[in-house]
């Protein structure tokens, strides 16, 4: 088995990749989130490495799951996309030798985001106040979901071809592998605890079996939560200390058979699947019945036609199943959620807290859709034959636009029909600062998420900081109002009164409208000089 070229170029293709240097960045970024959040809640004392030990852990623990994945999950179905896998097979390389590399490549990519989190995990120990057992549960944890997470990745990439399945495949792969995690977990350590008396005489041996109890011990004992070791530890013997370690090594070792049975099936997809052949029966068959229009199918045609006639960018976004399903996936979403807040609220603030929940959601999937669209056009060709149209640079932006904005408006309308709703029929409700934010937003992360793919190649880097850039505005003033509060005073001008959170609002709008309009004009020099082409592209 010689796969040394192999990683050799592999290496060589990530090391010229931005992507891989603004993933360590954002894994130091939610770290230091987590550093933030325990200066905001509580003075640092002779317990704050200990809290801030709990709470790094507990955000590395969870980048894990998302992270990793989504960085093996296009290692595979980007050499069928283009054409080189089979090249590697006219080579003495197997299979096997092919997903070997992939994973000994992605797992350094991994670790060498680890490495950048070093200096922000040891911090705590300098803090003081976390002993090295401690120290000993996070390795073997994290490793634990690093190599399911891992292997979760690979078996995505070798079953999907397109990146945007693949990706998706990916993250639900994962999220299922850690739930799975978890809950093996709690319930080995629930029995665990329950053989030494942690949780008493008086309770009843039903409450270990409860799904929401073994998931909640599971997460806690997984991730340190709420300072979760230390105080297992003083509650049960040095014996006991001795068999949660043998557990935390037994999960690592079943870790590492996961990854084992993960590399394996890929292998075997791979050496089924290399070669394009055209789709099986059965999935012709699912497409036909489950995806073709049935009722009203007169009227989406014309309806699509009309769409092509108006606006042929944003029919791009709707021609297939799969484009409108979003649309109804994302109006889907919001109304369960909106459902549960409005039933489970007990007052104005808990519907607030749950509306501001849903905001996050649209918007973040708002910079999805951007930060991925002309990211198809560009490896397809069609971006090309767009700029050869009659259609003019700010006609095929405005288009684009336009048919992002179409996926979300029915739950934007949805969520402000609600509020209007609920301050009609009970008591009106506070913030609407935050509400017209989230508007200015709605029609400012499109923007940025378009200009990001247009000028890097990368969705995993493109996403990320098309959040980082289109939050940095609100958040970055909110810091610096509680941190230092700068604009919370109260100005009185001419027997005016200014209350500083409608100053600060304002100045957030004003930001953030003036960054819609930068990046609009970056977009369209962007598209006018062709440098998408020729220039800075980030693979």
């Amino acid at each position: 088995m010689n796969v040394t070229p192999l990683i050799a170029r592999e290496l060589r293709v990530l090391a010229g990749r931005r992507g891989t240097y603004l993933i360590r960045v954002l894994g130091v970024i939610i770290l230091l989130a987590a550093a933030v959040e325990l200066r905001r809640g509580a003075v640092l004392g002779s317990g704050a490495g200990g809290q801030l030990f709990s709470q790094v852990n507990v955000a590395l623990f969870c980048a894990i799951w998302i992270l990793v994945p989504l960085l093996s999950a296009d290692c595979l179905s980007e050499e069928r996309r283009e054409g080189t896998l089979g090249l590697l097979f006219l080579t003495p390389l197997k299979a096997r030798d092919i997903v070997l590399a992939k994973l000994l490549v992605h797992g350094l990519r991994g670790l060498t985001l680890w490495l950048a989190l070093v200096p922000m995990v040891m911090l705590p120990f300098l803090i003081g106040g976390v002993s090295w057992q401690e120290g000993c549960f996070a390795v073997l944890f994290n490793f634990s979901a690093f190599s399911c997470a891992l292997a979760m990745g690979l078996a995505a990439s070798a079953l999907a071809k397109v990146w945007g399945r693949a990706l998706l495949l990916a993250l639900v792969l994962s999220l299922t592998c850690a739930f799975s995690f978890v809950y093996v977990f709690g319930y080995a350590l629930a029995g665990l605890l329950a053989r030494y008396g942690v949780f008493g005489r008086g309770m009843q041996n039903v409450e270990y079996h409860r799904i929401d109890f073994i998931m909640e011990i599971g997460f806690f004992g997984a991730t340190d939560f709420e300072r979760t070791w230390p105080n297992i530890l003083r509650m049960i013997r040095p014996a006991g200390q001795a068999s949660l370690f043998r557990l935390g090594g037994g999960v690592a070792a079943v870790s590492v058979l996961v990854l084992g049975a993960g590399i394996l099936l890929a292998a075997a997809l791979v050496r089924r699947g290399w070669q394009d052949a055209p789709p099986a029966a059965w999935r012709m068959r699912w497409a036909r019945v489950w995806c073709a229009p049935i009722f009203g199918a007169r009227w989406l045609r014309t309806r699509q036609e009309a769409r092509l006639s108006r606006n042929p960018i944003g029919w791009l976004e709707w021609r297939s199943w799969s484009g409108r399903l979003v649309a109804w996936g994302v109006l889907a979403v919001a109304v369960v959620m909106s459902a549960f807040t409005v039933g489970t609220a007990d007052n104005a603030e808990d519907y607030r807290e749950g509306q501001h929940w849903l905001a996050i959601i649209l918007l973040g999937s708002l910079a999805a859709s951007a930060a991925g669209s002309f990211q198809r056009e560009r490896e397809n060709g069609v971006m090309e034959l767009l700029l050869v149209s009659p259609l003019t640079e700010a006609q095929i932006i405005r288009g684009r636009l336009c048919g992002i904005w179409a996926h979300f408006i029915p739950a934007l309308a949805l969520l402000a029909a609600i509020r209007v709703w609920v301050d009609l029929t009970h008591e009106p409700l506070a913030g609407f600062g935050n509400l017209l934010l989230f508007a200015v937003n709605f029609f400012t992360f499109p923007l940025i998420g378009l200009y990001f793919s247009l000028r890097w190649n990368n969705f995993l880097a493109t996403f990320p900081i098309t959040l980082v850039v289109g939050a940095a505005a609100p958040l970055g003033l909110r810091f610096v109002d509680s941190a230092f509060g700068l604009v919370s005073l109260s100005l009185a001008t001419g027997g005016w009164q200014v209350d500083g959170s409608s100053l600060l609002a304002v100045l957030t709008l004003g930001i953030q409208l003036a960054m819609a309009w930068l990046f609009w004009r970056g977009l369209l020099r962007a598209l006018v000089s062709r440098k998408f082409i020729f220039g800075r592209v980030a693979n």
